[in-house]
């Protein structure tokens, strides 16, 4: 299973982003407003998110996984710092 970052549970939205870009390019492709610009990305995590959104945890990665593997993701090795 794909990886979003070394420790969703406790590891901020913007460092599983900035470590793993393809997974911000995913989030926006779902409709997410995500953006390294927003202040928030510095305080919730993945789990965060999830429960928010009451989002399946295991369904969304697996749900990005496939995404990757159709090679939706951009060659891009920086994330953006734009919305």
């Amino acid at each position: 299973m794909a990886t979003i970052g070394a420790n969703p549970t406790t590891d901020t939205m913007h460092a599983i982003v900035s470590a793993n870009p393809a997974f911000g390019e995913f989030l926006v492709s779902k409709g997410f407003p995500f953006t390294l610009k927003n202040p928030i990305t510095r305080l919730v995590t993945f789990e965060d998110v999830c429960a928010r959104r009451k989002l399946d945890r295991d369904a969304f990665i697996a749900e990005y996984e496939a995404w990757l593997t159709a090679g939706n993701a951009s060659t891009s090795a920086a994330p953006s710092e734009e919305a």
